[in-house]
């Protein structure tokens, strides 16, 4: 399997937490308008924190080295 490069896991990993901000501003929304979302508020939040670990497992070690 070919690993992600430095570019591509930033890439990615601010895409998905832009993803998931929106995702819970609209959550947040919903409740303010009196409905209910079908996921609970920080739900999102929790798999996004999963799916940003897995990122970093797809990405070069190296380039997670050079990046922090």
């Amino acid at each position: 399997m070919k690993k992600l490069n430095g570019f591509e896991n930033y890439f990615i990993k601010t895409s998905v937490k832009e993803a998931v901000k929106k995702a819970e501003a609209d959550i947040i929304s919903l409740e303010g308008e009196g409905k209910r979302s079908i996921y609970a508020q920080g739900y999102l939040t929790m798999i996004g924190n999963e799916i940003l670990d897995k990122i970093d497992s797809m990405t070069l070690k190296k380039a997670l080295k050079d990046g922090k």
